[in-house]
């Protein structure tokens, strides 16, 4: 069975008991659908069961073996390009084709991969279930990117069902967009004012907003738009977020208000909250409804599937819309629908549709009739008592079928009696108006000529109302119209018109008109009020129902007759069309008109007609115009085929304009009874829907199917089928729920205009965004704007008037009067002109809070700046970019403040110091904690001559005076100590008063600098200025240069005084300066020597005495120690500056010393208090005694002064050299050779050292390598070589005879001699001393190497001898001593053979008696050997002989060792020699 698919269990015999028990068991078949080899596909297995003693049952098992799949409407998702903060959201259909059900899921692999990457941005709404055989499921995937990502995004979306290996993909790719705006520049510096000044104009700059996407943005200024904020703040409350934060609402346009509907429900929500009203619940399931219509929808009625916003107002005063009264109770409504339109629109085809989806029947208004007339002529009871429950209303409204409304009908109905298309009255204005239409289009009128006379028995206008009205109830009672009918046309052969058959139709579905006054009831008109019950007369006497037909209205003139009847009456006001018709009630009527264009219609009533003519099958489209249709022509002859054709052709034209222009007329006269098309709140919705679409298209549009964020929606009632259609792809808002925000500071001195586009950005902005308010001048609804301080006026001046390109504009330009720098007014600077037209009109400034920026475009924004205070000012201007970026920052800045130079000492100063450093270290530099410029020290007494054209650097300061306000300057300079005259603002003062006093003057007269310390002042200030005025514009840097000769060494100050115009607060700059000329100290480096006798100093030549003299005279000495030849020497000193200004030194007489000596350096500069090293060098060339003079030279760094002090200095010093001379052993070998030695010899050698020299010299030997050291003893190691003297030296090899190994040594150099001058006690040479020698062992080589074997050799015999030799390979005799190597054990040997041996003697002596006795005597055997002696001499080893046992073997000889061997008994025999070897 298992091969089959199937398994049984239990698959063992079964026993079953027989009556009257009898038994039963249960047996299991199992389909084996999991093993491998069971294919799908139908399964079938026949299987006998056996029973003992019965017949065979077959059984037959039977299977389908079906694999669950799934299908996708579509294998790809292309999101196309989604905005930063929005989702895009497609909708796929899942369907089971299977037989099974399917059991599918949507989930992450476990296994990760690259292509999985973009699997958090692609949501699938449901991501698994069941499908059951022939079901579907619709998934919603929503792609939402993530901001500041444009790179695309792939993910193939896995779908898995169970027991399918395979797994479908849907690929779904998409691509994110972030609205970028940039903001040029992010800080925009409106410039500087002067505080107080009259009739200036505020500072302006000017903010670019670009937008560099290809989508338009929507900027909003935080700043200026406190709606924003607020709305914001209260989109933050709301209760609508998920655990994630976020909230999918509808998208919004540019410029929208955010979600009005959501926002004017908050505060009622907050203050439901706050009062704890108890219709809480309700209002948040308001909001809930609302989040899920994003795009506007409000709260859905009961009876659509997603809601219609026909009651959005009613529902959105009350808070909370329908869902007060969706808790009552109400009846059930009918279905009702109404389809009509133009010619060939193809109404019967929709309402077929209609009644397939509905489940209700299609009808006429003539079928209607009809069958009410046919249940009157039955005379039956009404259906209403079986088919409607009781209802008092409506009993009391519609009566049992009464004689009179019998007779009424039968009139109706009789041939005779049917009524005429139109009244008197209203046939002679169609009558006129056809005649009109006839003389303009020269078209025949299908209008009536002629006005019947009224006969008797004929039905008048009320009666017919009547007789419709309930005739059309009694029909509507009907079991198959218990849930509502698909009218099919409003067309009618019985009544008049129309408009009135829709208006009969209306009142017959229980609405009522209240747009036309009531009349007469029914009862007054025809008398019938004794035994009629319709309408409400009854017993009363009142018929409601016939007074609201009465007021019903029909369109003249367009309607053609029944049969040809007129009406018996004037016209009455239920023709009434001068006004459209209020319709109140609680059913629901739905119209739709099939709207058509002429020229289709045309063409398909020619198909039509060309079908019919040949005979062929009629297109499925019908004509909407009266039910009468025209008569087809006949097939015509052969010969007359194209006259016929024409003819119909002809004919099927005049008809068709006959029939449109009629169709016109009716539908105008319609749009008065259900009202105009799309209106809301209406018991009767009217729509019109273009018939020229295909047909499944058409069929959506008649039952009005639209899509709102996904959901399905209907003008007509939903069925559950909706569910299921598809929603095209939608976007929907992201809303993360706002953070709150910190509270922002207002604009106190900037005021933000936004300046008009140019011609190009206008046309751009009209291009970019199509139907959006982009850049409005009058703004949002909600904007609002921040005022700034009064100078609120903008400047537009002749020069640079108008902000520039750099986002500057300031009062600084030039003026248009004067032509000068608005920052250098001269003493009467006139007011700027204030321009008599309102600048703001003039340059179209207007006030906004929000911009929508076209793609590519950009927006400027005019930032006014204004104060009345010194100071800098500086705000933020926040901008939200819509779904961009959050709180993007723009600094605003701008300054108030007078005239002025930079004070800072970084600026105005080259060099800044912390803190003062000692004095020779200051150079020109600012000193922060005195606060004084100071020049250091300076050489006192030079002359000045020249210090205009930079002759003295030294004494020149330079001063950076840089224009940092925000004008331009004019500054004047003065030293104070000058006096108050050189003030210029004194001097202009005086001026003014008309002169100055002279004793004020004298006492005012300037006075010279004094110094700082002690003594008398000088003659003059010290500091010079140059120049002494300077004119500066902004941002400009000049130098003032200050100079300073002070005439006598000591510290001078003085105070640089500044005045800048229009600041009345003067500047002042301390300076100082030091006088100082040089001071030198000379030392040599070290302790100093003792200074030998100058008179001693030998000294030859002429002009000898004349040196030795400057050698007395001179200040230092340099004393060398006497020095080795090729040695060098040095001695430094130390020159010191003591003073506080550098100088330049030399040493005169450097060039000219011998080679000897050299001074190094010979020259150069040294900084105050700060030393030098230069060196005295002396090498030793050749044996000498030396001794000479240099001089030491100090001046001032420019030698201005010549030379300050000169110290001569004598430097001495001795050459001389080491020389010892060395006799070796051996000539031609520079050290001890002790030739071939045995391992065990010791050797003695001696050399002999000779000092030739003057001077005694230290030697000492050395050995580096350690087993030199073992083998060689020197004695002795080291001393002294006196002047011209010997010493011998003793080398003994081996001394101790430790040597126990072969060596050999050729040359080798480990012994060292060094030779030491014992005044420096410094190794001056070093002499290897080469040593050779080679020890050996006793060198020898046996032959053969292996031993010898003397193979079998006869008992008791003697072998021949043989040898082996001892070659001697080394270079000394060795003696050979040849020993038993196992003595011992050998003697054991040979005694127990020779036991051995006695023993067979014996008993071969024993053998020999016995056989005596009785036997002659044996003789010997003479082939049998006697046991051989021994050979004498050599050494014996068992049996064998070594011959000789010792010997002297001489180097290059050999000696040769013979063996005996004797062979005794009958065994083997083997020895092992030892040979001795001395000396090895």
């Amino acid at each position: 069975m298992e091969s089959f698919g199937f398994s049984m269990v239990p698959e063992a015999a079964i026993k079953l008991v027989g009556a009257p028990e009898c038994q039963s068991a249960d047996v299991t078949f199992t389909v084996m659908a999991s093993k491998t080899w069971v294919q799908p596909g139908p399964l079938e297995l026949t299987l006998p069961f056996q029973i003992k003693g019965g017949p065979a049952v077959l059984l037959t098992l039977r299977a389908v073996l079906v694999v669950p799949e799934v299908a996708l409407n579509q294998s790809s998702l292309d999101f196309g390009t989604v905005g930063a903060g929005h989702c895009k959201v497609y909708t796929v259909q899942l369907q089971n084709l299977r037989e099974v059900p399917a059991e599918w899921s949507i989930k992450r692999p476990a296994v990760d991969s690259p292509k999985l990457k973009d699997w958090n941005f692609f949501v699938p709404e449901v991501a698994e279930g069941v499908l059951e055989p022939g079901s579907a499921v619709n998934i919603k995937i929503t792609f939402t990117p993530t901001m500041g990502r444009d790179t695309p995004y792939t993910l193939p979306l896995p779908i898995k069902v169970n027991y399918n290996p395979k797994s479908r993909e849907l690929l779904c790719t998409g691509k994110g967009y972030t609205p970028r705006v940039e903001f040029s520049p992010r800080a925009v510096d409106c410039g500087a004012i002067l505080p107080r000044y009259p009739g200036q104009q505020p500072a302006e700059g000017t903010v670019v907003l670009s937008n560099l996407g290809d989508r338009p943005v929507e900027v909003v200024c935080l700043d200026l738009d406190k709606q924003y904020l607020e709305d914001e703040e209260m989109l933050r409350s709301l209760d609508i977020y998920t655990e994630a934060g976020t909230a999918l609402l509808r998208p919004l346009v540019l410029g929208e208000r955010p979600w009005p509907e959501l926002l004017e429900g908050a505060p009622r929500q907050k203050q439901a909250e706050d009062t704890g009203d108890p219709q809480l619940a309700a209002a948040r399931q308001a909001l809930a409804a609302l989040q899920e219509q994003p795009e506007g929808a409000q709260p859905p009625k009961q009876s659509e599937a997603a809601g219609d916003s026909s009651d959005a107002p009613a529902a959105e005063a009350e808070g909370v819309g329908e869902l007060e009264a969706s808790g009552q109770e109400q009846q059930p409504k009918k279905t009702y629908i109404v389809l009509y339109g133009t010619p060939m629109a193809g109404t019967s085809a929709q309402a077929a549709m209609l009644c397939s989806r509905y489940s209700i029947p299609s009808v006429t208004v003539d079928h209607l009739l009809e069958e009410a007339y046919g249940l009157i002529q039955a005379d039956t009871p009404g259906p209403a008592e079986n088919t409607i429950p009781e209802d008092a209303e409506v009993q009391a409204e519609v009566p049992q079928y009464d004689a009179r409304l019998k007779e009424l009908l039968g009139k109706l109905f009789d041939p005779a009696a049917i009524v005429a298309s139109l009244v008197a009255a209203e046939l002679q204005k169609a009558q006129q108006a056809a005649t009109a239409a006839t003389a303009t289009s020269g078209r025949p009128s299908t209008a009536p000529q002629a006005i019947q006379l009224p006969q008797p028995g004929q039905l008048t206008m009320t009666q017919l109302v009547y007789v419709a009205i309930n005739a059309l109830k009694i029909a509507f009672r009907q079991p198959q119209y218990e849930a509502g009918f698909v009218l099919d046309g409003v067309q009618s052969r019985y009544l008049p018109h129309p408009a009135l058959a829709a208006r009969c139709l209306l009142l017959a579905a229980g609405l009522e008109n209240k747009a036309l006054q009531q009349a007469d009831t029914l009862s007054e008109t025809t008398g019938l009020n004794s035994t009629s019950g319709s309408g409400s007369a009854g017993t009363k006497g009142k018929d409601k129902a016939p007074a609201a037909a009465a007021k019903a209205s029909s369109r003249p003139g367009s309607s053609k007759s029944g049969r040809g009847a007129a009406l018996l009456e004037p016209p009455n006001p239920v023709m009434d069309l001068s006004r459209p018709d209020v319709w109140e009630g609680s059913q629901e009527v739905h119209v739709v008109e099939l709207k058509l264009r002429k020229e289709e219609a045309a063409q398909r009533y020619h198909a039509m007609v060309a079908a019919a003519a040949a005979g062929l099958e009629t297109p499925a489209t019908e004509l909407a115009g009266p039910a009468e249709m025209p008569p087809v022509p006949g097939q015509a002859t052969e010969g007359g085929a194209d006259s016929g054709a024409a003819a119909a052709a002809t004919a099927a034209d005049s008809d068709f304009e006959a029939k449109w222009s009629a169709c016109e007329q009716e539908s105008a006269a319609l749009v008065v009874v259900v009202g105009p098309a799309d209106q809301a709140g209406q018991p009767v919705s009217h729509r019109e829907v273009d018939a020229g679409a295909p047909e499944q298209q058409l069929a959506l549009s008649v039952i009005g199917i639209s899509f709102k964020s996904g959901i399905v929606s209907s003008q007509l009632p939903p069925v559950e089928a909706d569910k299921m259609l598809l929603p095209p792809p939608y976007e929907l808002r992201v809303l993360s729920q706002p953070p709150k925000r910190p509270k922002r500071l207002p604009l106190a001195n900037f005021k933000i205009w936004t300046l008009p586009a140019t011609a190009d950005e206008a046309e751009a902005a009209a291009d970019g965004v199509d139907g959006a308010h982009v850049n409005d001048p009058a703004g949002p609804a909600d904007a609002t704007s921040r005022p700034v301080s009064s100078l609120s006026g903008t400047s537009k001046g002749a020069e640079g008037g108008a902000a520039g390109e750099d986002g500057k504009k300031s009062p600084r330009a030039k003026s248009a009067a004067t032509g000068k720098p608005a920052g250098k007014p001269s003493a009467a600077v006139p007011p700027p002109i204030v321009e008599e037209e309102d600048d703001i009109t003039k340059r179209g400034l207007t006030e906004m809070s929000r911009w929508v920026i076209p793609p590519h475009s950009r927006v400027k924004l005019l930032v006014q700046f204004s104060s009345d205070t010194v100071g800098k000012f500086s705000e933020v201007l926040g901008f939200d970019t819509i779904c961009g970026e959050r709180n993007q920052k723009v600094v605003l800045t701008g300054a108030c403040d007078y005239p002025r130079i930079s004070t800072d000492a970084r600026n105005l100063y080259y060099k800044t110091a912390k803190a003062r450093p000692s004095t020779p270290q200051v150079k020109q530099q600012y000193i922060l904690p005195t606060s004084t410029f100071e020049f250091g020290p300076v050489l006192a007494g030079r002359d000045k001559s020249g210090y205009l054209e930079g002759a003295h650097p030294n004494h020149t300061a330079k001063f950076r005076i840089t224009n940092n306000g925000l004008f331009d300057l004019h500054a004047d300079f003065w030293l104070k100590s000058e006096g108050g005259g050189a003030d210029p603002a004194a001097a202009a003062a005086g001026a003014a008063s008309g002169g100055d006093d002279k004793k004020r003057r004298d006492s005012k007269a300037p006075a010279a600098a004094k110094p700082a310390g002690k003594g008398a002042a000088p003659a003059a200030p010290p500091f010079l200025l140059q120049p002494t005025s300077m004119d500066l514009a902004i941002d400009e840097t000049q130098e003032l240069t200050v100079y300073a000769f002070p005439s006598s060494e000591g510290p001078f100050t003085d105070i640089i005084m500044c005045r800048l115009r229009d600041n009345p607060t003067p500047l002042e700059f301390p300076i100082s300066v030091i006088g100082a000329k040089p001071s030198v100290v000379i030392k040599l480096d070290g302790p100093q020597p003792p200074q030998p006798d100058v008179s001693t100093t030998k000294a030859a030549g002429k002009g000898a005495n004349d040196k030795a003299k400057a050698l007395q005279k001179a200040e230092l000495t340099v004393q060398f120690d006497r020095l080795l030849l090729r040695k060098k020497d040095s001695h430094s000193l130390v020159l010191s500056n003591t003073g506080i200004l550098p100088f330049k030194w030399r040493m005169a007489g450097a060039a000219q010393l011998p080679a000897e000596f050299k001074v190094y350096p010979a020259a150069g500069e040294l900084a105050a208090r700060s030393d030098v090293r230069f060196t005295v060098e002396f090498t030793a060339i050749k044996k000498a005694d030396l001794a000479e003079l240099v001089t030491l030279e100090v001046l001032d760094l420019q030698e201005a002064l010549g030379i300050s002090r000169s110290i001569p200095i004598a430097i001495k010093g001795e050459a001389h050299d080491i020389h010892v001379d060395i006799k070796f052993p051996q000539d031609n070998f520079a050290g001890v050779d002790f030739g071939p030695l045995r391992v065990v010899d010791d050797s003695l050698k001696q050399l002999v050292m000779k000092n030739t020299e003057k001077y005694e010299v230290k030697f000492d030997f050395a050995i580096r390598n350690e087993q030199v050291n073992r083998l060689v003893t020197i004695s002795p190691e080291n001393g002294m070589v006196p002047p011209n003297k010997d010493v011998t030296i003793v080398v003994h090899w081996n001394k101790d005879h430790s040597l126990k190994q072969e060596i050999s040594f050729n040359g080798n150099t480990d012994i060292i001699l060094s030779f030491i001058d014992p005044s420096k006690d410094v190794r001056e040479q070093q002499l290897p001393i080469k040593l050779s020698a080679r020890v050996q062992f006793s060198h020898y080589a046996i032959t053969p190497a292996r031993g010898l074997h003397f193979g079998p050799v006869t008992y008791n015999t003697l072998s021949k001898p043989r040898c082996f030799e001892v070659v001697n390979l080394g270079e000394f005799p060795f003696k050979l001593r040849i020993f038993d190597m196992f003595a011992k054990q050998n003697a054991a040997a040979a005694a127990a053979a020779e036991k051995a041996a006695a023993e067979e003697a014996a008993a071969a002596k024993a053998r020999s008696k016995t056989s005596a006795g009785g036997r002659r005597p044996t003789t010997p055997n003479p082939n049998i050997p006697a046991v051989p002696d021994a050979p004498p001499g050599g050494l014996q080893l068992g049996q064998f002989t070594l011959d000789p046992a010792e010997a002297t073997v001489q180097p290059g000889c050999r000696q040769e060792v013979s063996i005996v061997f004797r062979a005794i008994g009958n065994t083997s025999w083997s020895a092992v020699a030892g040979l001795d070897i001395s000396e090895r």
